[in-house]
């Protein structure tokens, strides 16, 4: 005789707009407020700034805002054995 096998329930698969109304009311919920997307990004406006370009500027000494990759660079150099490599990826310019 073998065993009888128990069928699991099926549930509906919610659709995206029943995953955003979802989210959206768990958001409400935590006091968390929606921003339109024009406030998700800060414009400059380039005539209020001290010089005409970054030419003008002094050069950095330091890497900004890198403390993170620069502590993996400084880990990945001092490896004493052969076989390893250091790969580091990112835009043009970002450190």
């Amino acid at each position: 005789m073998s065993p009888t096998r128990k069928s699991t329930p099926s549930f509906p698969t919610p659709s995206p707009s029943q995953y955003r109304t979802e989210a959206r009311l768990g958001e409400e919920a935590q006091g968390v407020k929606a921003l339109p997307p024009e406030a998700l990004r800060r414009v400059c406006d380039p005539a209020e700034l001290p010089f005409a370009t970054t030419e003008e500027l002094p050069p950095l000494g330091d890497i900004i805002g890198q403390t993170r990759a620069m502590r993996a660079l400084d880990f990945g150099v001092s490896v004493a054995s052969h076989g390893f490599n250091v790969f580091a990826l990112g835009l043009p310019g970002s450190g």
